[in-house]
């Protein structure tokens, strides 16, 4: 569902740094030959997380193919992309190989695993549709969209230790995931899919039902995804 989605705003862009373009214009055009939107950055420093013993920072360490919708209907695309969980800063590599930091606001960004394929669609919070701060600072994972919404918050923490005797203090680096609920234009933290139908209470019966046939424990995303998916089809009858 997600991948026939994004693939509307794969055409060929790339990340680079040399020029701007007003990605808002109407006779920019996105086939034009020699035409690249730029999205914006600083350098990045390779000594930011030189202390961490455990964890990481990132969604992943590896780079990623990445493609980003910017405000204004302005698309990139780069091969070597990666997202920062604690910064909420996305990196890129340019045609040399140096590292920068994108400035430009980005509102929605879809890795792709080289290896495997599979995608992973982010927004930023500032994008997300609800009224006033109700969401958190950062970046939420799409993982069901619909008339309800799952979402999940990929929360890092940094904890410093200095071992006995050491000079050096040493980071590690935490992670716990949060699922969201987006309906309504509300957002509801969800603990565990039996607390979902507390929300969708118009379908409360079946989606109890669902879950207890299913025994969804929680432990998975596709526990959470599936209770929406299955929500989000009887809401479209």
């Amino acid at each position: 569902m997600l991948r026939s989605f994004f693939l509307l705003f794969v055409p060929s862009f790339v990340f680079a740094q040399q020029r701007t373009i007003d990605v808002g214009k109407d006779n920019v055009s996105p086939v034009r030959d020699g035409l690249f939107y730029t999205v914006a950055g600083t350098p990045f420093s390779p000594y930011k997380y030189v202390r961490v013993v455990s964890g990481s920072p990132y969604f992943n360490d590896d780079w990623m193919k990445g493609v980003v919708l910017i405000p204004g209907g302005g698309r990139a695309k780069s091969d070597q992309v990666k997202l920062d969980l604690i910064s909420g800063e996305l990196l890129y590599k340019d045609s040399t190989e140096k590292e920068f930091i994108a400035t430009t606001p980005v509102q929605q960004l879809v890795l792709t695993d080289p290896a495997s394929g599979k995608e992973y669609v982010f927004v930023n919070s500032s994008f997300l549709d609800l009224p006033g701060k109700e969401a958190a600072p950062g970046w939420y994972q799409l993982l069901e969209p619909g008339t309800a919404t799952l979402y999940k918050k990929i929360k890092k923490t940094i904890s410093e230790s200095r071992p006995f005797n050491s000079a050096t203090t040493e980071q590690t680096i935490n992670t716990t995931n949060q699922y969201l609920l987006a309906f309504n234009r509300l957002l509801t933290v969800v603990k565990k899919p039996k607390d979902i139908p507390a929300v969708l209470t118009d379908k409360k019966v079946q989606l109890d039902q669902y879950i207890g046939s299913n025994k969804f424990n929680g432990k998975t995303d596709t526990d959470f995804s599936s209770v929406i998916a299955y929500y989000n089809s009887l809401a479209a009858k």
